[in-house]
């Protein structure tokens, strides 16, 4: 990726940088990322690129409110499934399209890694609704602010799958076994202020606010510039494992 593409725009993303800080949006149509190889792997490239750059001490992401809401996610499982898949009548998917949901769990599974092994403050901002696929994504950030009217919503229920995007995992390592088969098992959302009493993310703000959220992500990355080691010492064991996980959910949806 060449220096003037750090600045690039289509369906999916919007990326640019602003003083130390490479900025990520993702857009509503960002769900074709996950099927479309180039444009995910144009998001990993970016983030390879922001390695080598000391001028960007971190990324910030900014999710649209729109991109994360469920009618979204059903026609994006409409297109693995086959089938016309509506909110107000869920049910069971009896089959799905085994190359674009390796596709899915494999461009989810490289954007977690990437964000797990970059060397730099990963900040994510949050905002309405974040469905079962990129709730592991942003848990994998360092750190997670959500508007008050944020929630993490566990659909991948309602009609019979497991949750991608490793859910499981980022869960077990937050909250641990017990805390985590009750959330999985019994809750089908998550509001904002549950996930800051659980310390899944670090903090909730009244509404979006993009000076605000940009000077508290740029203070940040300012107070921890030097972060690569001791990122890597946090992180060292959790990836190993992470890596793990990658292997077992693939072997258990696709063997």
């Amino acid at each position: 990726m060449k220096a003037s593409n750090l600045e690039f725009e289509d369906e999916s993303f919007k990326t640019y940088l602003k003083d130390s800080l490479g900025i990520l949006e993702v857009k509503e149509d960002a769900y074709s990322s996950l099927t479309q190889i180039n444009e995910g792997f144009k998001v990993i490239d970016w983030f390879e690129e922001l390695k080598r750059k000391s001028s960007v001490l971190g990324i910030l992401v900014l999710s649209d409110p729109k991109f994360n809401c469920k009618i979204l996610y059903e026609k994006f499982l409409s297109l693995i499934s086959g089938e016309n898949l509506v909110e107000s009548e869920p049910h069971k998917i009896q089959t799905l399209n085994t190359e674009l949901r390796s596709k899915q769990i494999n461009m989810l599974h490289n954007l977690t890694l990437n964000t797990l092994e970059f060397p730099k403050l990963v900040i994510s901002f949050i905002n309405g609704c974040v469905v079962t696929p990129f709730i592991g994504t942003t848990l994998a950030s360092d750190i997670k602010i959500a508007t008050k009217d944020t929630i993490f919503s566990f659909a991948h229920k309602k009609y019979g799958l497991h949750p991608t995007g490793a859910i499981p995992f980022f869960l077990y390592e937050s909250l641990g076994y017990s805390r985590t088969k009750k959330l999985l098992y019994t809750k089908n959302e998550i509001t904002a202020n549950e996930l800051l009493e659980l310390g899944l993310i670090d903090k909730v703000i009244e509404e979006y606010n993009f000076d605000e959220i940009f000077e508290y992500a740029n203070k940040m990355v300012q107070e921890n510039s030097n972060i690569a080691t001791t990122k890597e010492l946090i992180n060292k064991s959790l990836l190993d494992q992470y890596k793990e996980f990658m292997e077992l959910e693939e072997h258990m949806v696709f063997s």
